[in-house]
């Protein structure tokens, strides 16, 4: 006996067969290509590196105050040096190159820009690796992050207040009758002056 065209058991069963499988369904365990896997990688690290950008972008416009901010510490000392060696070097830094300065604002930028964007870049590792993990390992990258984020900030201010400390340490073991002369030079990676290897050289 032949079911009715009318029968809704017959209607619902028939309705369940034509509709489309969900892609959850086709793909149960979400897994991707070698290509597809290189794509999503690409498209994380294009916007964190996006990120970092416009935060470099915004620590550049900001840098005095960030310049300020970082030269607090050794500003600091003035007040607590006693020895006539280091008493008038006050709140002042050199530079022995034209370009210096403009690479330390580079430098600066860049690392304060990487830091003030890192939720952006952090949560786009964590896109990507977070479908590989199982549930147990998801929970311990939370406990993880969770851990990281304070101690790396307790670290930090630390490290900060500390600063004038060990700058006052570092400068009362200079030799007596030699004065610190405290520079922003970069030619130490660079190598020596192209002059004073010439001038090495005539000697």
């Amino acid at each position: 006996m032949s079911a009715s065209p009318d029968d809704p058991a017959q209607s619902a069963e028939t309705q369940r067969l034509r509709m489309p499988r969900s892609r959850r369904s086709v793909n149960p365990e979400a897994r991707m290509s070698l290509v597809e896997h290189i794509r999503e990688l690409r498209s994380r690290v294009l916007k964190a590196l996006l990120a970092m950008a416009v935060g470099a972008v915004i620590a550049w416009i900001f840098y005095p105050h960030i310049w300020q901010f970082i030269k607090a510490p050794y500003c600091r000392l003035n007040p607590h040096i006693a020895d006539a060696a280091f008493a008038h070097h006050g709140c002042t830094l050199y530079v022995t190159g034209l370009f210096d300065s403009l690479f330390m604002q580079f430098k600066i930028s860049i690392a304060v820009g990487i830091l003030i964007v890192s939720p952006v870049w952090m949560y786009q590792l964590w896109a990507f690796i977070a479908p590989g993990l199982h549930t147990r390992e998801r929970r311990w990258a939370y406990f993880f992050a969770g851990s990281a984020v304070p101690l790396f900030a307790i670290g930090g201010t630390v490290a900060y207040f500390a600063m004038s400390k060990g700058l006052r340490f570092l400068l009362h073991v200079v030799a007596s009758g030699v004065q610190p002369l405290i520079t922003l030079g970069l030619r130490a990676a660079a190598g020596p002056d192209p002059a004073q290897r010439g001038r090495g050289a005539d000697a």
